[in-house]
C-alpha cells in the first residue's frame, strides 16, 4: 500500500540520519552527546571513588530521569545525580539529529540508485515481492495442516516425550536469562506451570504428527533435497540481501543452521507437490488483506504445523 511504502520510506530517512555540531547551544531531546561520569561513593575511602568515563549518549533513550538531567545542559557544564552513590555528569559535546529531506542528489550519493521515485519503486515492488511470498507460505502452510489433519498418524509416547522436552529446554533457556530456574518455576508457579504443560503438549504432538506425514510423503515419492537445491536457495537469499552467497553460506554455517535451511525447503517442495496433485484446495488470501494480518496467520500457522526436522518415516 501507499502507506507501507511511504513508511519504508521514512525509515531510509532515518538511515540517512547525521549529527552536526551543536555546542553552541544547550542539550535537547535526540541529540546525539558525549558525556564524562565520575562517580563519587558516599563515605567510602578515595581508592574506592569512580574515575571519570567518556561515554556516547543518545538523548531521549536512557532512563526518564537520566535525560531529564543532561536536556538543557550546556557544553562543559556538570550536573549531579544520586545520594549515596553520586553520579557526576559533564557534557563534552553536543551533536544535533539531522534526519535529511529524501532528494535525488542525495539518493544517489548515498544509495545505489538515482532518484527518489527509482528508491520509491524498488520498495514498492520489494513489498510486493515479500508479501506473495507471505500469502504463498501462508497458504502452503494451511495446505499442509489440512493434510495433516486428515492423516491417521501413531507414534511411541517416548517420541512424544523427546518432542516435549524441547519446548521445555527452551523455557529452562528463557528462565535463565530472568535469573530463574525451571525448579522454581515449577514449584512457585504451579498453574501456569500447568497451563504451559497442556500447551506444549499439543503444540509438540502438532509438530510430531506434521513431521511423521511429511516425512511419510516424502519417502513415498522420492521427494529430496539436493546440493543443488540448497546452492540455489543461498544465492537468491543473498541476491535479496545484496550481498555474495559466500557470506550467506558462511553465516548459515556459523549460526548452524543448514538443517533447518533443508527442511524448509523440503516443506515447500512437499507442499508443491501437493498442490500440483490437488490433494487438497490451498487457501488464497483475499485482495486487500493488511500485510500485518497476513504475518500474524503465518506465523500462527507455521507454531501450528511446524517441525523442527522432517523424520523420515511414519505409519499413517
Amino acid at each position: 500500500t501507499d502507506e507501507s511504502v511511504e513508511r519504508d520510506m521514512a525509515n531510509v530517512r532515518e538511515q540517512l540520519t547525521e549529527y552536526k555540531e551543536a555546542n553552541d547551544r544547550e542539550v535537547q531531546p535526540q541529540d546525539r552527546v558525549v558525556v564524562e561520569m565520575t562517580t563519587t561513593i558516599a563515605d567510602a575511602p578515595t581508592s574506592d571513588q569512580g574515575a571519570p568515563r567518556k561515554y556516547v549518549v543518545d538523548v531521549g533513550e536512557n532512563a526518564d530521569d537520566f535525560d531529564k538531567q543532561i536536556i538543557g545542559a550546556a557544553k562543559d557544564e556538570e550536573r549531579l545525580k544520586g545520594k549515596t552513590v553520586r553520579y557526576f555528569v559533564k557534557v563534552i559535546d553536543i551533536k544535533a539529529k539531522v534526519v535529511p529531506e529524501l532528494t535525488d542528489e542525495l539518493i544517489k550519493e548515498k544509495t545505489p540508485f538515482e532518484t527518489v521515485e527509482a528508491l520509491r519503486g524498488e520498495i514498492r515492488s520489494g513489498q510486493e515481492r515479500h508479501f506473495k511470498q507471505l500469502s504463498d507460505d501462508l497458504a502452503n502452510e494451511h495446505l499442509i495442516a489440512k493434510v495433516v489433519e486428515h492423516a491417521s498418524v501413531e507414534y511411541p509416547d517416548a517420541l512424544l516425550r523427546r518432542e516435549l522436552m524441547k519446548d521445555y529446554a527452551r523455557l529452562s533457556r528463557a528462565l535463565g536469562e530472568r535469573e530463574t530456574t525451571l525448579d522454581a518455576f515449577l514449584r512457585e508457579r504451579p498453574e501456569e506451570a500447568e497451563e504451559f504443560d497442556r500447551e506444549a503438549r499439543k503444540a509438540a504432538e502438532r509438530r510430531l504428527k506434521t513431521g511423521l506425514v511429511l516425512g511419510k510423503i516424502a519417502e513415498q515419492e522420492n521427494i529430496e533435497v539436493s546440493e543443488d537445491d540448497i546452492t540455489q536457495e543461498i544465492r537468491g537469499i543473498a541476491e535479496h540481501h545484496k550481498t555474495q552467497p559466500a557470506v550467506v553460506r558462511e553465516m548459515i554455517d556459523k549460526e548452524e543452521a543448514m538443517p533447518r535451511l533443508a527442511n524448509d525447503l523440503l516443506r515447500r517442495k512437499i507442499s508443491e507437490f501437493l498442490k500440483a496433485s490437488a490433494i487438497v484446495k490451498a487457501r488464497t488470501i483475499p485482495a486487500g488483506q493488511p500485510p500485518d494480518e497476513i504475518e500474524e496467520q503465518l506465523a500462527e500457522a507455521e507454531d501450528a504445523a511446524e517441525a523442527e526436522a522432517v523424520p523420515a518415516e511414519a505409519e499413517s
